[in-house]
């Protein structure tokens, strides 16, 4: 009886396409578990990185200093100018300063040139009471009310 078991053919490609099938499945949704594991950690990364990076700025005699008040490094990246009284928006790249933990940066008006201690000035002089704010590479964005 084992032997005629064992001879009979019915059926077997069924059984062998099946278990092919679940093999595959079995392949597709590891990969997706995968993948969707790898994204948690890489959002849940960044998330922890803009916690750790706040910074303030305040505006003091013509100049804006940027303080990073967070745990890690920050990197900035722009500062926003809203003009009000002309109702026109001014920006300029800062170009990726870098900034140590603890650490501060000033941005000063009016003349263009960056200064050896590192600081940069922007080529706009502020007439009125104006918003500016400072982004950093992470899109966070701090403002402050600028007083010329």
């Amino acid at each position: 009886m084992l032997k005629r078991l064992l001879r009979n053919r019915k059926g077997t490609a069924e059984v062998i396409g099946t278990i092919m099938f679940i093999v595959i499945l079995l392949f597709f949704f590891t990969n997706v578990y995968l993948w969707h594991d790898v994204a948690t950690k890489d959002a849940n990364e960044l998330y922890l990185k803009k916690m750790n990076s706040s910074f303030g700025i305040t505006s003091n005699a013509g100049n804006i200093t940027v303080t990073a008040d967070g745990g890690s490094d920050i990197v900035l990246s722009r500062l926003w100018i809203v003009d009000d009284a002309a109702n026109k928006y001014f920006y300029a790249d800062l170009g990726n300063v870098h900034v140590a933990a603890g650490g501060s940066f000033n941005i000063t008006f009016p003349v263009s040139v960056t200064l050896p201690d590192g600081s940069i000035q922007v080529n706009y002089t502020p007439i009125y009471p104006d918003k500016c704010t400072v982004i950093n590479t992470l899109g966070i964005a701090e403002s402050t009310t600028f007083q010329p």
